[in-house]
């Protein structure tokens, strides 16, 4: 059995990090990091945040596709 049925990997663009480009791994047993955003239920917060969006949300799983061929037989 698996201990998370549901893992994906994400990036993000650190800067101050030497070559600036992060990758971070999502687990979790029920909620898929896309197919669960609920979008609608975010913007009805209405917070202002400097740099989180649903679409930057979307697109940190988005990844290379160099990242993608190393992980072909990891994820679904």
């Amino acid at each position: 059995m698996e201990s998370f049925p549901i893992s994906r990997v994400y990036q993000a663009h650190i800067p101050t990090y030497p070559s600036g480009h992060w990758l971070f791994g999502f687990a979790s047993k029920k909620y898929h990091p896309l197919k669960d955003l609920d979008e609608a239920r975010w913007k009805a917060y209405d917070l202002s945040c400097r740099y989180y969006t649903t679409t930057l949300h979307k697109g940190a799983f988005y990844i290379p596709a160099y990242v993608e061929e190393l992980l072909k037989d990891v994820e679904s």
